[in-house]
């Protein structure tokens, strides 16, 4: 940095800030890569850059991801694509195109989503670009939160395969804590625990915090439902060690799981304490599918005590998704609009 800074090399500057940024994102530090994102374009400024603009851009609202500000992703994918069409690295906007899919999930605009990841996967696959396995995850993701199980499974461990194959690790942890929430959602708790057991493997390895978090929320929900309460519990105290402060997706589960807990433990009063505390911090991050989660979860709690609210609640958000439940799964199937 400091050769680039006595050389007066804007470029080189704002390059090693992109690169910095991107080495605190895949360590879990999404906040503090938003810091060297930001010097980066404060860097660059106005001068003309389109290309190292629009990579910063798309990169940045990765982190926001991370964080569940999707709009904020958004506002920075629109940024990235318009630089990246003023320039002939057309292959960049996969990533852009792909990130604006996921952000759109999380804000519940899954048609508008899966039309734009898979167009990102089109042009992926067209040029046989390495993001077609963090692109396959994003897809099986959205098929994942709509219920539609066996599909998602296909694309996660096609995602799966592919990363080991071009040994992209980074790829394969996110596909990998995926496809566990995935089988976890068809009760196949051996296979859910045995992959989320592998995924924290390798961010061990590759001393990555966020996605292992993910993982170990797989695990302590399998003990949950094996009916290892202590276990689930020392899971769940475990990841919030790990200080997970602006990962909203862990801390609003991990108050789900509390609240699932108290229900086998028959305390309704503090289940509900602590689904209304993952429903704030859901609604905080904008997740309209966990938002709508919690409703219902609230809502049939609350069911045998006050119907009328119950109905309340699980009708409040669900109508917008246009969900229904599935009695051989735990997770909600999700009717496409017309």
């Amino acid at each position: 940095m400091s050769y680039y800074r006595a050389d007066g090399d804007w470029h080189g500057m704002a390059n090693a800030y992109h690169l910095l940024a991107m080495s605190y994102h895949q360590e879990g530090n999404s906040e503090k890569s938003l810091e060297f994102f930001a010097l980066a374009i404060q860097i660059i400024g106005t001068r003309d850059a389109p290309f190292l603009l629009g990579k910063t851009y798309s990169d940045m609202s990765g982190a926001y991801w991370f964080l569940r500000r999707p709009q904020d992703g958004i506002d920075c994918l629109e940024k990235s694509i318009n630089f990246f069409e003023r320039t002939e690295h057309k292959v960049q906007s996969i990533a852009a195109y792909n990130n604006l899919g996921i952000n759109l999930t999380l804000l519940g605009e899954w048609e508008r989503a899966e039309v734009v990841i898979k167009q990102a996967l089109e042009l992926a696959i067209e040029v046989k670009h390495a993001h077609v396995a963090g692109i396959l995850d994003s897809l099986g993701e959205l098929k994942l939160m709509r219920g539609e199980l066996e599909e998602a499974q296909d694309l996660l461990e096609q995602g799966v395969a592919l990363a080991e194959e071009q040994k992209k690790e980074w790829y394969a942890i996110q596909a990998m804590r995926n496809l566990a929430r995935c089988l976890l959602a068809q009760g196949k708790l051996a296979e859910a625990k045995e992959t989320a057991q592998e995924t924290l493997a390798i961010c061990q390895k590759m001393s990555e915090s966020q996605i292992a978090n993910m993982a170990s929320i797989v695990l302590a929900e399998v003990h949950l439902e094996q009916e290892n309460f202590s276990e689930c519990e020392s899971r769940l105290a475990a990841i919030e060690e790990t200080n997970p402060t602006t990962d909203f997706f862990v801390l609003g589960n991990i108050q789900r799981i509390r609240g699932l807990l108290a229900l086998k433990e028959a305390d309704k009063d503090l289940a509900v304490h602590h689904f209304s505390r993952s429903l704030t911090i859901f609604e905080t991050a904008d997740d309209l599918y966990h938002t709508a989660l919690v409703h219902y979860l609230i809502g049939k709690t609350l069911g045998e005590t006050q119907p009328e609210k119950m109905k309340h609640l699980i009708k409040r958000k669900f109508l917008t998704l246009g969900a229904q439940r599935r009695k051989d799964a735990k997770i909600f199937k999700v009717k496409k609009q017309r």
